[in-house]
């Protein structure tokens, strides 16, 4: 490098001063700080001029008077001319690897003008070919990197670019709230390495408040009492033992202390007031018996029906809400019981009695034509009168009265049948209309014939 060009590398080093704004004691303290790194830094671009006007051992010990002067100056503050400096000296040194990173903690510096950003690419870009470079990456960014050793400071925070001696190296990354990763990588001379590995959030305590006895999931798994939860987007199921279940998505940042979450009740409470003791249903399953009830169910629409004896059931739309309580009072009305004749099985029974009279009736008579048939033949032909016209006649009169009997019988069976299948089912309770009785006669004897209206039936 000529000396011409050395000399526009080493510019005064541009501190700032604190605002007026501030206490007298502390602009001065900062004031005397700023003028012990200025020392340093002049001392060190005077010894850096001085250098490159010798050559052979005169230079090189000329070059580390200036590198000691700039680090000093750098122990006291981290100024952008300091570090330029020093990483110029650096490679006058040959000493390429701490060039390069001096180099890349100038790049690193906000605020720079587009020329001198552009100037320390340059460099850079000059040096690759000499240095093995390994460019660290992690997602996420911004974590510490420590290469070979962990008792060693940190090289810097990634995106990072690193010039290291060839060969494998491992490098330790951490990062707040991360688990600590490691990585290995081969450098190798005039190219560039590229590492990118990928830190996992630290699991942090779980949480979670709940409004009732319940199991909660954590995608799919039951939560137990220590469970931690992994940064990142999860899904927690809410069962509860009365209710409704619920699912809710979440996304648990990267931070310390535990993740807390609360899940809102899902359940209403129904409180039944009954002016008896009822009971109380609600979309078709029993919450309880009394006069007063009081049970959980999930928000929404139901169905709740009160129901006692004695007394009309009363059915009702309601709406329960979340977390609040909905009170109902209901008056349950006694239910009257109004007795009405059933005419159908009254007339039916009345119509049956009626014929068991003309049946008995009928079988008197029959029985007294059958005795005097038997009298005519004892007394007129003992040994029986096949011929006798007056016989024959008789006994066709016993035949027409058994037959009528028997007719009437049946009759009388059927229509008693009849009124108790009305008097039991309770058919014709109403009103049946007008009903008659009437009795026909019949040769020899008559029958009864009930009539009524099946209008009711």
């Amino acid at each position: 490098m000529r000396f011409s060009s050395l000399l526009l590398l080493i510019s005064s080093v541009c501190v700032g001063l604190a605002s007026a704004a501030l206490p007298s004691s502390v602009v001065a303290q900062a004031s005397d700080v700023n003028a012990e790194a200025r020392v340093f830094f002049e001392r060190g671009n005077r010894s850096f001029a001085d250098a490159m006007r010798h050559r052979g051992r005169a230079q090189e010990r000329g070059l580390e008077q200036a590198l000691e002067a700039y680090v000093s100056s750098l122990r006291i503050v981290r100024s952008r001319n300091a570090l330029f400096n020093a990483a110029a000296v650096l490679e006058q040194l040959n000493r390429l690897d701490e060039a390069f990173a001096y180099y890349r903690e100038y790049l690193d510096i906000q605020g720079l003008s587009d020329a001198d950003r552009r100037a320390c690419e340059e460099k850079m870009t000059a040096l690759r070919p000499r240095v093995a470079v390994v460019r660290v990456r992690s997602s996420p960014p911004g974590a510490s990197v420590r290469v070979d050793r962990l008792d060693l400071a940190p090289r810097g925070r990634t995106p990072l670019e690193l010039a290291l001696p060839p060969g494998e190296h491992t490098f330790y990354l951490s990062l707040e709230h991360y688990d600590d990763a490691r990585a290995t990588a081969t450098a190798s001379l005039g190219q560039v390495e590229q590492l990118a590995p990928t830190l996992s959030a630290t699991p942090r305590a779980l949480s979670l408040t709940l409004p009732g006895q319940a199991r909660v999931l954590v995608d799919g798994e039951p939560v137990g009492p220590d469970t931690r939860i992994t940064p990142g987007h999860h899904r927690l199921r809410y069962e509860p033992t009365e209710g409704e279940a619920s699912e809710v998505e979440v996304d648990v940042a990267v931070g310390d202390g535990a993740f807390q979450y609360t899940f809102e009740s899902t359940l209403g409470t129904l409180r039944v007031l009954s002016s008896a003791d009822a009971r109380v249903s609600l979309d078709g399953r029993e919450l309880g018996r009394g006069a007063d009830v009081s049970a959980t169910a999930s928000g929404g629409a139901h169905v709740l029906v009160v129901s006692a004896p004695g007394h009309h059931s009363v059915r009702r739309d309601v709406e329960l809400r979340a977390g609040e309580t909905l009170r109902i009072e209901v008056e349950l009305v006694a239910v009257t019981v109004t007795r009405r004749r059933n005419h159908a099985a009254i007339w039916t029974g009345v119509a049956s009695l009626v014929s068991a009279s003309v049946f008995a009736g009928v079988a008197y008579a029959a029985r007294q034509k059958r005795d005097a048939f038997d009298s005519y033949v004892s007394e007129q032909c003992p040994a029986g009168c096949p011929d006798d016209p007056q016989a024959a006649s008789r006994a066709d009169t016993v035949d027409r009265y058994n037959r009528a009997a028997d007719a009437i019988l049946v009759i009388t069976g059927a229509l008693a049948v009849t009124s108790v299948i009305l008097a039991v089912t309770g058919i014709g309770r109403e009103e049946l209309g007008d009903a008659a009785l009437a009795v026909a006669p019949l040769p020899g004897g008559a029958m009864a014939v009930a009539r009524f209206s099946l209008e009711a039936l």
